[in-house]
């Protein structure tokens, strides 16, 4: 998808969660207390932190580089087969998952992948702070206990 159609998809997706996260903040206020307020509290930095997150994300994948050729820059950062081979030679095959793993991860942070990760990262944190504010606990009536003598 080229960034010229994923830049308004991007868009309508913020819309819509912010109209939903809006609505379940106006259903909050019904309940009173303190657990209420907390929730609500919860929420709406939970929303805060998913909006900005996608919006920064938008940004940044508006506005970086396209992606180089990756053949090109696997044998400028030494990705051979030679190099693989002697990885695997040295600290066996284990050695060689872990240099593709720190590879993939340092490429998370570089261009337009960053802003996948940023979106990925703020709607982890907005989960986060939505399954803290509504806790799985459900209220159900207390269970009568007969202690005494039965009879």
């Amino acid at each position: 998808m080229s960034g010229a159609l994923l830049a308004p998809f991007l868009l309508v997706l913020v819309i819509g969660l912010a109209r939903f996260m809006i609505a379940s903040l106006k259903r909050a206020k019904d309940a009173t207390g303190e657990l209420a307020a907390r929730q609500r509290r919860l929420r709406t930095i939970g929303v805060f932190v998913l909006l900005a997150g996608l919006v920064a994300a938008v940004l940044i994948y508006t506005n970086a580089p396209p992606p180089e050729d990756d053949l090109l820059n696997a044998v400028a950062l030494g990705n051979s087969k030679a190099t693989e081979y002697e990885l695997e030679r040295i600290g066996g095959l284990g050695n060689v998952y872990s240099a593709e793993f720190t590879h993939w991860l340092e490429s998370l942070w570089h261009g337009r992948r960053l802003a996948f990760t940023v979106a990925t990262l703020s709607l982890g944190g907005w989960l986060v702070c939505f399954v803290l504010a509504h806790p799985l606990v459900v209220n159900s009536p207390p269970i009568k206990r007969n202690d005494g003598p039965s009879g």
